[in-house]
């Protein structure tokens, strides 16, 4: 069998298959390791560069810094040497005081500026100050793939990470008759040149592991056969292996590490590891499923150290856990302890090593629907465990769920996994009606570049990413300027005094403490009990509107879906509808893309989110007020 066009589809996921339980790719979260004796700085600031719609210089940065402990606001400095004389960058008085984390500068032009970024208190003391970061503009020379946001998406490139022979090699899970798991082998010999991922044309010669003897034609067992998988198969529960991890060994041996459960539940809980050289034809399975060191373990990743030490951790509903393994790599070392990461509960571990600093990103339980993302890192793979959990993103992590982390180039991005199929609504931009060959699976990736900084990471959500495999580039594009930080909210509906309107337009959509994210640790607009209300930002002057992206509050078990409508005003009392969301059933994050008509019709300086009703779409109860609210309004367009 040969795939012509299409191979981008049979890409790694090491948590796409933990949904649809239909296909799944052998893959891994992690790079090697590294260790340096490194405090993490209190403060830093860095920057992402991207490219305005329509424009082909990339001359416009996203800067994100960390919450300093303390700060009630931050302002931006400029210069065009790192020692040189610096200009704040916001003339505007009203506007010097940023209340956010993240700040966007525009048109550089060819000039290259430096950035530095001053923490204060509440009394006007300077606590803190960024080292400079350096933007330098390019020129956009992408060839041409795009991943969309909006609708399903895929990265047009192979994983580097299992290569070996000269070749690619990758291994696709599929599933038959909801029964048992077959594992096939494929493999592409170079990249851009070759793009077709080929496996044996007979029947089942590509399968390397199977539960069901019924893949071979002469229906015995076959030295590819796994007892292990053959035993859930035959009780009538079926098996399926999940969240899977890959690493190669020095010999080049694939090991894989996968969360082994049965076809009928999550009651389980067990690894398996299996193994083999690529193109040998057989993978081997360690031992049976079980337990590691009598634990639980569902959503895992494999990595392996700088001193040739490989780990595997595991995640449970009460804590994340770390598992030395021993020297082959397939069993548990017998004489080193669980070390015990985080207590509390966390999924999707996905873990990277970059600039020797330990990063370790995990999602929030909470069933298929989008959830905050967080990290931890340390400078020492010991440290995690003393590390607190850090919010990054979004509070529903722009709609998704924290996902695995690759890169192009030197460019690292997440592919968040957005679980439309296991929602009440599936979302109405993701197809059911066939997904990588397979029938009702609603599931698409969001992708969002990554910045990491001295232990820090950050990411921020665009419509689009144009990349480029060889030349190493990967480019958000953004639909326009964003107007709305720190804008006046004053003619919003009346709020609860603790969470005014303004706290919507700070440039914070995420929950300041991960340990707490649905209401002990809000920080966005709440109202006290009502289900209809009337947000409005004014902005600083008229401008054409190009999108208005909302992410409304995110009750963990009372996942609430907002009905409204987007309406624009240039005087504030006269108003145009310019998005109609008054059937939305989406939870948390909504990207609204003005229609081009629409958009540039008027410009308007009013933008109001007229909530007419909230339903409770976990429970499919309506009325939902506890959960009304909003968490960030960033509304883009050009005054121009």
């Amino acid at each position: 069998m040969t795939i012509k066009g299409e191979w981008m589809k049979y890409r790694k996921s090491a948590c796409l298959v933990a949904a649809c339980g239909i296909f799944m790719v052998l893959a891994s979260c992690s790079d090697g390791g590294g260790s340096i004796s490194v405090s993490k700085p209190d403060f830093v600031v860095a920057a992402q560069a991207f490219e305005l719609d329509g424009e082909t210089t990339v001359d416009n940065f996203k800067l994100h810094w960390n919450d300093y402990e303390g700060a009630s606001y931050y302002r931006l400095y400029r210069s065009t040497s790192s020692g040189g004389s610096w200009t704040e960058v916001i003339e505007k008085s009203t506007r010097q005081k940023i209340p956010g984390t993240m700040y966007d500068v525009y048109d550089a032009g060819t000039t290259t500026y430096y950035y530095k970024v001053q923490a204060y208190s509440s009394k006007n003391k300077l606590l803190a100050e960024t080292s400079p970061v350096k933007c330098v503009p390019f020129t956009d020379t992408t060839s041409g793939d795009v991943f969309d946001n909006t609708v399903q998406s895929l990265v047009n490139k192979p994983s580097d990470e299992i290569f070996t022979q000269g070749k690619y090699w990758r291994y696709i899970y599929n599933r038959v008759n909801n029964a048992v798991w077959y594992v096939e082998q494929w493999s592409l010999t170079g990249y851009p040149d070759d793009s077709e991922w080929t496996t044996s044309d007979n029947g089942y010669d590509g399968i390397v592991i199977s539960g069901n003897p019924e893949h071979f034609e002469d229906g015995t067992e076959n030295p590819r056969y796994c007892e292990y998988l053959a035993t859930s198969y035959n009780d009538g529960k079926g098996c399926k292996l999940e969240s899977t991890s890959y690493q190669v060994r020095p010999d080049g041996v694939v090991v894989n590490w996968s969360h082994y459960e049965n076809g009928a539940d999550y009651s389980l809980g067990q690894v398996l590891c299996i193994y083999g050289t690529p193109g040998s034809g057989i993978l081997t399975a360690a031992e049976a499923p079980y337990h590691p060191k009598s634990n639980e373990s569902r959503d895992l990743v494999s990595f392996v150290d700088t001193d040739g030490s490989a780990y595997i951790i595991g995640s449970t509903t009460s804590a994340q856990t770390a598992y030395k393994l021993d020297e082959t790599w397939t069993k548990l070392d017998k004489n080193t302890s669980a070390i015990t990461i985080y207590k509390g509960s966390r999924e999707a571990p996905c873990f990277r090593v970059v600039d020797g600093w330990y990063y370790l990103f995990s999602s929030e339980q909470a069933g298929w629907y989008p959830t905050q993302g967080a990290y931890m890192s340390s400078n020492k793979l010991s440290g995690l465990a003393e590390d607190s959990l850090h919010s990054i993103g979004n509070r529903t992590t722009f709609g998704a769920q924290s996902g695995q982390i690759d890169k192009i180039g030197s460019n690292y991005y997440m592919l968040a996994n957005r679980w439309s199929q296991g929602w009440r609504y599936h979302d109405p931009a993701i197809p059911t009606d066939s997904y990588l060959g397979t029938s009702g699976i609603a599931f698409a990736q969001r992708m969002l570049p990554i910045l990491f900084k001295d232990g820090y990471a950050f990411y921020d959500y665009y419509p689009e990413i144009k990349y480029d495999y060889e030349q190493g580039l990967v480019i958000p594009v953004q639909k326009g300027k964003l107007l709305s930080i720190g804008c006046s909210t004053i003619r919003s509906t009346e709020a609860n005094a603790s969470y005014p309107a303004s706290n919507a337009v700070d440039g914070i959509s995420y929950a300041p403490d991960a340990s707490k994210p649905s209401w002990g640790a809000y920080n966005g607009y709440a109202l006290s009990s009502n289900a209809a209300y009337s947000f409005v930002v004014q902005l600083d002057n008229p401008a054409y509107i190009k999108e208005v992206d909302v992410t409304f509050r995110n009750y963990n078990g009372s996942e609430s879906a907002s009905q409204y409508t987007i309406d624009g005003s240039i005087g504030g009392t006269s108003w145009t509808t310019l998005k109609d969301k008054s059937s939305n059933y989406i939870i948390g994050f909504n990207e609204n893309i003005i229609d081009e008509d629409v958009a540039g019709a008027a410009k308007y300086r009013y933008i109001r989110i007229n909530v007419t009703a909230i339903n409770d779409v976990n429970h499919n109860t309506s009325g939902a007020w506890w959960t009304a609210g909003i968490h960030e309004v960033s509304v883009y367009g050009s005054e121009e």
